[in-house]
């Protein structure tokens, strides 16, 4: 009949749009207040799904077959509300939140039958949810959407795409239950990261006072104040061990000195880990002296002097931000991060302060978290904060190289080499002698015990830590009658002392009459004693003492 619909026409309905409202009366004037409650309660066919619109945005759209039947679906933005200050890891925190909502929470329930294929959900993110994230809040993925995990009392992400023109953000997903827009915590978190930088620039290490060695001489760049200081200690008779500290907040390499050993790793934590790192050094390009923290070496004790360098880089600033952000704000400490990070520093060559952030949001998605894109976007905001340049100019310069306040030298004056001896044995072996000599430029030497054959009237023209050059005159007893009374026949001559082992000259070769003969401190052949040194008239030990004069 005409001007009747009919049943069938008025139960066809391609898409069931919901809009509701609910306003209450109130406030001064009878004026209405703003709404506080929107529902939807409405039924679902898999013929022809269902489209549900609450008065804040939130759209659900269930396309035909997406149901395994007809039901109910009931959907609200009040009720019970699950917290939304949270950790990385979804969990509800009361202090230091990581995420927090960019939005209403939407419960949505259905009844009567069970999603079989995924559905479309959209939710409105507040635009002042997302007005610290610097140039972060114009990315595809600085909002996502989460669902509440009961079981696991955890937020849990999902892939969805942030709209910044519509200030929605849009998702499949594959069950109904109480879903909300989450954002990183972006207020929170520049203002904690920017106070942790700030604390690295004011952060002093507890210095304390350096034992005296004779004869060693420190010096530090930069006053009391300065960037590194150094202290040294006498290990042994001959050797030093020496301690660089760090008096800043912030990270410094130092190049190790030739020379210089390394001392074993007393570090833990995260500068252990640095240290285990085999390339940690090469790419860092020396040795990763940690905020307020010290290195130590050992050195002889006499040489020339020594010069520790160290300076912050825009590795070490990238370290030391990606460190801040771990502790102060993730509350969290990923190796795999830092190892991220290394494995990019490719070689020990400067980084380019442009592409510093780039490293640090690339490995970003090892912490786990959010989904890689939302890093990406919380990249985009490190960048901005990290690397402003009020922030960064106070460490580095804008080539990248350290700025005074972050370079310093510690100079490690020693006492010189003291000059190589001889040694000479009649009577047994060294230092067990019935008859010794031991010093410096002898004015005779000789190779008998009878005198026979010997060196005399020797003039030294240069004695140094490698050689020892002389010249003199051979004495060659014929004891023919007799050694007193035989003729002696005597050469110009050339001596030369090599090879100086634990203090002593090891080797002598004489030259007499265009013929060379090398003579070896242990071999059988060695001279036996010798007069006269520089240090006094005489250097000899008294028969049987077995000790110098």
């Amino acid at each position: 009949m005409r001007g009747r619909p009919s049943v069938v026409v008025r139960a066809v309905v391609a898409v069931l749009v919901v809009l509701v409202t609910a306003a209450a009366c109130g406030g001064r004037g009878g004026k209405p207040s703003p709404p506080t409650v929107s529902t939807a309660d409405v039924a679902v066919t898999a013929a022809h799904g269902v489209t549900v619109r609450l008065t804040d945005g939130a759209t659900l759209v269930i396309p035909p077959g997406a149901v395994s039947g007809n039901g109910r679906l009931t959907a609200r933005i009040s009720g019970p509300q699950e917290g939304t200050n949270l950790s990385l890891d979804g969990q509800s925190v009361t202090a230091k939140p990581v995420l927090t909502a960019a939005g209403s929470q939407v419960s949505f329930e259905l009844t009567g039958a069970k999603l079989v294929h995924p559905v479309s959900l959209t939710l409105p993110v507040d635009p002042p949810a997302l007005q610290q994230a610097e140039s972060a809040a114009s990315e595809p993925d600085a909002a996502w959407l989460a669902f509440y995990n009961a079981a696991g009392h955890r937020w849990q992400y999902v892939d969805s795409r942030y709209d910044p023109v519509t200030h929605s953000v849009s998702a499949q997903v594959t069950h109904l239950s109480l879903w909300a827009p989450l954002t990183f915590a972006w207020q929170q978190i520049g203002t904690a990261l920017r106070q942790a930088l700030t604390d690295l620039l004011s952060e002093r290490a507890t210095l304390t006072a350096c034992p005296k060695v004779n004869g060693v001489v420190i010096s530090d760049s930069g006053g009391p104040d300065g960037p590194v200081t150094g202290c040294a200690s006498q290990t042994d008779a001959n050797q030093l061990t020496v301690t660089i500290t760090s008096n800043r907040g912030y990270a410094m390499i130092v190049p190790t000195p030739n020379g210089v050993t390394p001392g074993p790793p007393e570090y833990t934590g995260y500068t252990q880990f640095l240290q285990t790192r085999p390339d940690a050094i090469r790419k860092l390009g020396g040795e990763y002296l940690a905020p307020t923290a010290s290195l130590t070496y050992t050195m002889p004790l006499y040489g020339s002097p020594v010069i520790f360098n160290s300076a912050a880089s825009v590795k070490t600033y990238l370290l030391d931000a990606e460190i801040s952000l771990q502790k102060t704000i993730l509350n969290t400490i990923s190796f795999g991060l830092s190892d991220c990070i290394l494995d990019n520093m490719a070689n020990s060559g400067p980084l380019p302060l442009s592409e510093a952030p780039g490293l640090l949001v690339e490995c970003l998605p090892i912490i786990g978290g959010p989904a890689k894109e939302a890093w990406a976007a919380f990249g985009d905001f490190l960048e901005a904060v990290v690397f402003a340049k009020d922030k960064v100019g106070a460490v580095l310069d804008l080539n990248g190289d350290a700025q005074a306040n972050f370079r310093g030298t510690v100079r490690i004056t020693r006492p010189p080499l003291p000059l190589p001896e001889v040694a000479f044995c009649e009577g047994g072996l060294y230092p067990n002698c019935v008859y010794q000599y031991h010093g410096t430029e002898p004015a005779s030497i000789y190779f008998s015990g009878d005198n026979t054959v010997s060196v005399r009237g020797i003039t030294w023209s240069s004695w140094n830590e490698t050689s020892a050059t002389g010249s003199g005159t051979w004495f060659f007893v014929d004891c023919n009658p007799d050694c007193a009374s035989g003729p002696v026949t005597k050469y110009p001559a050339t001596l030369t002392l090599s090879n100086a082992q634990n203090g002593l000259f090891t080797v002598l070769t004489t030259t007499m009459q265009g013929k060379t003969a090398t003579y070896n401190f242990t071999s059988a052949d060695w001279p036996q004693f010798a007069e006269g040194c520089k240090q006094s008239p005489t250097c000899n030990g008294a028969p049987g003492s077995g000790s110098s004069g």
